[in-house]
């Protein structure tokens, strides 16, 4: 998040508005104006590409997990939550 980090949130908005007041300033810095701003509809979205890193394979024991160890996965996958948050942003299948 770069400089805008360190300050708390109403000097960050503070040091927002002041950086979206250069052109381009902003999104030099890293730093996103507040949702519902209307400096949000005029700044331009940012993306930065960074080369990728050392790509190592996965072990053979890592592949399929879920049909090698379905009770372990089983209980990884309950544990986990992912289905429960699935469920709360989703709901159910043709609801």
């Amino acid at each position: 998040m770069g400089w805008i980090s360190r300050f708390t949130p109403a000097a960050r908005a503070l040091a927002l508005a002041a950086a979206l007041a250069a052109p381009g300033a902003a999104a030099a810095q890293g730093a996103t104006p507040p949702p519902g701003s209307p400096a949000l509809a005029k700044a331009p979205i940012v993306t930065p590409i960074a080369a990728a890193g050392d790509f190592w394979p996965a072990e053979d024991y890592h592949q399929d997990f879920y049909k090698k160890n379905p009770a372990r996965y089983k209980y990884y996958r309950a544990g986990c939550g992912r289905d429960a948050r699935l469920m709360q942003l989703w709901g159910k299948a043709g609801d």
